[in-house]
């Protein structure tokens, strides 16, 4: 009996000691920088959870991030903006074997490429996105595609009738960084479009591209764009 009675306060004193440990081990909290604390790099270290001080370690890596995050869709918007440069910011229809119609990557990939800040990994979600709209464009002949509405082939090809990137018909002024949270290893990048009239910047919330940056081969590239309604 002395024995049972030992060994239920062993057990008792080994439950309260976990118990202690799982209320003193605190929770990791996500590191987040809204876009008033973004710019305000000086402060950086200051709107950091403890355990993340070192993240990013230098003020500059702020500033690059932002820079990365933001540089395809200020490639986008400055191209939308500027028709004669004919720079290609999407796939193309052209003309196919046997008078059909077929899709052209290569334009449009290689511009990805050369902003050296796109990960494969984003030009084959590219490549998925416009699935459809190869599978069903290469069944029009090339010559009907010519004669038909701008908009006659938008339902399973919806670059043809707006820009995707931005989500608008219309061109806008830029592109601005609106909130920055860390998630593990990588960075979710909330942005805000704006258009710009005598220096004054009127930010369009309807929608809101949310870029995921991480690293390959130790360098910072976009690996994935997705969007956030209001």
């Amino acid at each position: 009996m002395e024995r049972f009675l030992i060994l239920l306060f062993s057990l008792g004193l080994f439950n309260c000691s976990s118990d202690l440990k799982e209320q003193s081990s605190p929770k990791k909290e996500k590191t987040v920088l809204t876009q008033n604390s973004v710019p305000e790099a000086d402060n950086l270290q200051n709107s950091l959870p403890e355990a993340d001080k070192a993240i990013p370690k230098k003020v500059e890596e702020v500033d690059e991030l932002k820079e990365i995050a933001t540089s395809f869709h200020r490639w986008y918007i400055n191209n939308v903006n500027n028709q004669k440069a004919k720079t290609p910011i999407e796939v193309r229809i052209v003309e196919g074997e046997n008078g059909k119609c077929k899709i052209d990557y290569e334009p449009y990939f290689n511009q990805l490429k050369a902003l050296e800040t796109i990960s494969e990994k984003f030009i084959s979600q590219e490549s998925k996105r416009v699935e459809n709209c190869a599978n069903n464009i290469s069944k029009v002949s090339w010559a009907e595609y010519k004669a038909a509405d701008a908009y006659e082939y938008d339902k399973y090809c919806d670059f043809l009738s707006y820009y995707y990137w931005i989500r608008s018909q219309e061109p806008l002024s830029g592109v601005d960084v609106d909130q920055m949270e860390r998630n593990g290893d990588a960075w979710n990048v909330s942005l805000r479009f704006f258009d710009e009239f005598e220096n004054k910047k009127s930010y369009l919330d309807h929608y809101h591209p949310i870029v995921k940056l991480e690293k390959e081969d130790d360098k910072w590239v976009i690996t994935k764009i997705s969007w956030k309604e209001n």
